[in-house]
């Protein structure tokens, strides 16, 4: 693969997830607005009555944040500089946050399971099911995952606007949109409202995915000095050593 094909391949992981992520909402039941056992009972029937879109909702689900797990590659390389950026740990916390929708992929195979068998299609089973579902997303050691979704999901966004605003190498208003995008993302939920944030995340990130796609093969190999360079500063080059003195005699 060249470096051309390449640059397009990770620019489409970085644009293609937010779509994905968007179908996923209006094609899927709308579940999880409840940590109660009476909200996850209700979840577990609207899974039972809509097992095709569900389990379609969450493929979709998961092969979007496996691409954008691929998309942060070129996160950190096109934030690369002189030393470690805000850029390149923005794109490993995001790389952290994306990470954690395997879990959230799992839960849902889970409950899908819980539904799908005739064996558990009684009150019994089913109230059984929605305990246990109560108290595994109420459980202390399962706040790693939820601190791990924090910092990927809402601290990842805010440090990539900063470093696209710092690098000025897209419009100002897509860092601003980025930064904006880490916390609301936390707090969007429901079917239009999650499909409605991410056109929102979609156009933040579309500056960037066309600066990737449109990226030459110097610019993509530019030395770390160049790379991390202002747009419209020159890169900060080594100043030459001086003269070595004479020895004393």
């Amino acid at each position: 693969m060249n470096l051309s094909v390449a640059r397009k391949f990770l620019a489409s992981c970085l644009l293609l997830p937010p779509v994905l992520w968007a179908l996923s909402s209006l094609i899927g039941p709308s579940t999880g607005n409840s940590q109660s056992t009476a909200g996850q009972l209700k979840d577990l029937h609207k899974i039972a009555d809509h097992q095709g879109s569900f389990i379609a909702s969450t493929v979709m689900f998961l092969v979007a944040a496996m691409l954008f797990i691929v998309a942060t590659y070129g996160i950190v390389h096109v934030y690369r500089g002189r030393k470690v950026g805000i850029g390149q740990i923005a794109g490993g916390l995001i790389a952290i946050g994306m990470g954690v929708f395997f879990s959230f992929y799992t839960f849902g195979i889970t409950e899908y399971e819980m539904v799908k068998h005739a064996a558990f299609r009684h009150p019994a089973a089913q109230l059984l099911f929605a305990h246990l579902l109560h108290f595994s997303q109420s459980s202390g050691p399962g706040a790693v995952l939820f601190i791990a979704f924090i910092v990927g999901i809402v601290v990842g966004p805010i440090l990539l606007g900063v470093a696209m605003i710092r690098r000025r190498n897209v419009p100002l208003w897509a860092g601003i949109l980025t930064i904006i995008t880490g916390p609301v993302g936390f707090f969007a939920n429901g079917r239009v409202g999650g499909a409605i944030f991410q056109i929102v995340l979609l156009v933040a990130l579309a500056p960037l995915g066309l600066l990737i796609w449109r990226m030459t093969d110097d610019e993509w190999d530019a030395p770390r000095e160049i790379a991390g360079a202002r747009r419209g500063q020159p890169p900060v080059t080594p100043e030459p050593a001086g003269p070595t003195p004479a020895p004393a005699v």
